[in-house]
């Protein structure tokens, strides 16, 4: 299904924003993860673990609250690694206007998002944030 990026931020906005926007999360690592994703050093790349964790937190996209949990009781790294993959991915969409997704289920096409599309952003990511 052809969606416009747009309207994907918009729709997952909510659930990007229980993953990377709480008071606890940005108290404890958005300005380390920042500053790790600026530097040179960090390699951005997929991992299978965070592959899987993007699977599991996918089960909870309609309770908000839990995937809040479920996504702080990660290790650091994984943490890290889904961080990375959701500003590579928003730049990404920003950049583009339509996207293909395979359905209309948030849960998959967040698998999607997170576990395939968010690659498509890495050879021109350009960590303008940070």
């Amino acid at each position: 299904m052809k969606y416009k990026s747009s309207t994907i931020l918009y729709d997952f906005e909510p659930i990007f924003d229980a993953l990377f926007f709480t008071d606890s999360f940005y108290v404890k690592y958005t300005g380390l993860f920042d500053r790790l994703i600026g530097t040179d050093k960090v390699r951005i790349q997929p991992y299978k673990e965070t592959d899987q964790l993007v699977k599991d937190l996918s089960e909870h996209l309609e309770n908000l609250d839990e995937l809040t949990n479920l996504y702080l009781q990660q290790s650091c790294d994984l943490m890290f690694d889904l961080y990375c993959r959701y500003h590579v991915l928003w730049e990404y969409l920003e950049s583009n206007h339509d996207i293909r997704l395979p359905s209309n289920s948030p849960k998959t096409n967040f698998i999607t998002l997170l576990n395939d599309y968010w690659l498509k952003g890495l050879p021109t990511f350009s960590r303008k944030n940070f």
